[in-house]
């Protein structure tokens, strides 16, 4: 049962980081705006860089998950 709630776990958390980080790196702006946050115009060209990192995140939790 244990191991039911871990995989649960990691496809929920793989799923949502890979998306969002896929949206940062794809639609920076628009991504940010869905979130509620507000950026700096000239910190744009970085978003990009941190959804690769939630990207890559977020695969090692689909990764870890098979």
């Amino acid at each position: 049962m244990k191991d039911l709630y871990l995989l649960g776990y990691q496809l929920i958390a793989g799923a949502s980081d890979t998306s969002t980080g896929a949206l940062l790196i794809a639609a920076p702006v628009f991504t940010i705006r869905m979130m509620g946050i507000s950026v700096p115009y000239d910190a744009t060209p970085f978003l990009s860089f941190i959804g690769a990192f939630v990207l890559a995140v977020g695969l090692s939790y689909l990764y870890g998950a098979l």
